[in-house]
């Protein structure tokens, strides 16, 4: 599966969008969108997601500080056992560098992929993912975005010429769905072929939906009005109902879907099930949502289900919500995901830089430390 790196129309400042990241949410950091939730459509900000995680052994090159408090959750997860795993502080002038990424990330406006870095020639960019041994991209500059297919020696071909919408890229790198919004009641989804560019399949569906996996010629999608989480065909353009709960991540690789079970804004809260099981719940939170989860799934990325504001904690569960660690920074996080089962990559904004840090969750304490993987750049926005 790709990181759901879902690039809306470019914003200049941190402010949470009403689209999902991030992270993309898509974590909050300078100039990119923050996890979280939009009440308008029911869109998920989740940003491409990685982090990693460090039990309560606290690193050399990190600080510890007391865990972040607040009103008792309502997840499956005890208070007592959350309190117990101290806060992580990453500070990326402070860590010592390590190897290269093993999976594709985004330091400043370059593509950094082991010890490749290629550069993109754009303000902005919002990789997401490989295609075969390119990277698409939507590149942003003060005209707006386009979607690129960058090759490792920075040469690039325009897939689509303005970045309007909603994006994600099948787990093979072969299909880019472009989802765009009709007013308020429609939403139309483009199937691209990230060689040629031309359009494969087109559907439109009711209400608001996004492309949360692909695979295959399969995708899955999220909804509201209805509320729903579909599959649908591209080759066939047949559809299928999962599950009548709105989408907002899936990896069909995992067997893995995480819905919500109403309005967040209104009591609603995040189910973790089985795809090929939506009626069997793996973890339940009113207080977090996942935005990543390791390859196995034996592993997840969680940040808060309301946020209001730049994404400055990350933590890292077992996948019935048991808390392991929880990162932080005095600046802001950018996009988390899983480098490995064991890995995760978490891109930090410092106060003064900037940089991609590894942080090793499983095996012996003394191996759950972190690291940069990328060199250290200035801040975005200082």
């Amino acid at each position: 599966m790709t990181t759901h790196h879902h690039p809306t129309p470019r914003t200049p400042d941190p402010a949470p969008v009403p689209a999902r990241a991030p992270a993309r949410v898509r974590a909050t950091v300078p100039a990119r969108r923050a996890p979280g939730v939009v009440r308008a459509t029911g869109l998920t900000a989740l940003a491409a997601v990685t982090a990693a995680v460090l039990a309560a052994l606290t690193p050399v090159t990190a600080t510890a500080l007391p865990p972040v408090g607040g009103g008792a959750p309502t997840s499956t997860v005890s208070t007592a056992t959350d309190r117990a795993v101290p806060t992580t502080v990453l500070d990326p002038g402070q860590l010592e560098r390590g190897a290269g990424p093993r999976v594709p990330r985004v330091l400043g406006t370059s593509i950094v992929d082991g010890s490749l870095e290629v550069p993109v020639d754009a303000d902005e960019i919002d990789l997401l993912g490989p295609a075969g041994d390119d990277y698409v991209v939507v590149a942003y500059d003060a005209s707006g975005g386009v979607v690129e297919r960058v090759s490792p020696d920075g040469s690039t071909r325009v897939l689509r010429e303005s970045g309007i919408g909603l994006y994600e890229l099948s787990s093979d790198g072969s299909q880019l769905f472009d989802v765009v919004t009709r007013g308020r009641d429609r939403t139309v989804v483009r199937v691209l072929d990230t060689t040629t560019g031309e359009v494969t399949a087109r559907r439109g569906f009711p209400g608001f939906v996004d492309v949360l996996d692909a695979a295959d010629g399969v995708a899955v999608l999220g909804g509201t009005a209805p509320r729903r989480t579909v599959s649908w065909d591209t080759a066939t353009d047949e559809t299928t109902r999962i599950v009548s709960r709105q989408g907002y991540r899936a990896d069909l690789a995992a067997d893995r879907l995480s819905t919500f079970s109403g309005d967040p804004y209104d009591g609603g809260c995040s189910r973790i099930t089985p795809l090929s099981d939506p009626a069997r719940t793996l973890w339940r939170s009113c207080d977090d949502i996942e935005v990543a989860a390791s390859p196995g799934a034996g592993r997840l990325l969680t940040v808060p289900l309301l946020l209001d504001g730049p994404l400055g904690q990350v933590d890292a569960r077992r996948p019935d919500g048991r808390l392991l660690a929880t990162y932080g920074t005095r600046g802001t996080l950018g996009p988390l995901v899983w480098e490995d089962d064991r890995t995760a990559l978490i891109t930090v904004h410092g106060v003064r830089r900037t940089a991609v840090v590894r942080c090793t969750v499983a095996g012996p304490a003394e191996d759950r430390t972190c690291e940069r993987a990328t060199r250290l750049i200035p801040t975005p926005g200082l």
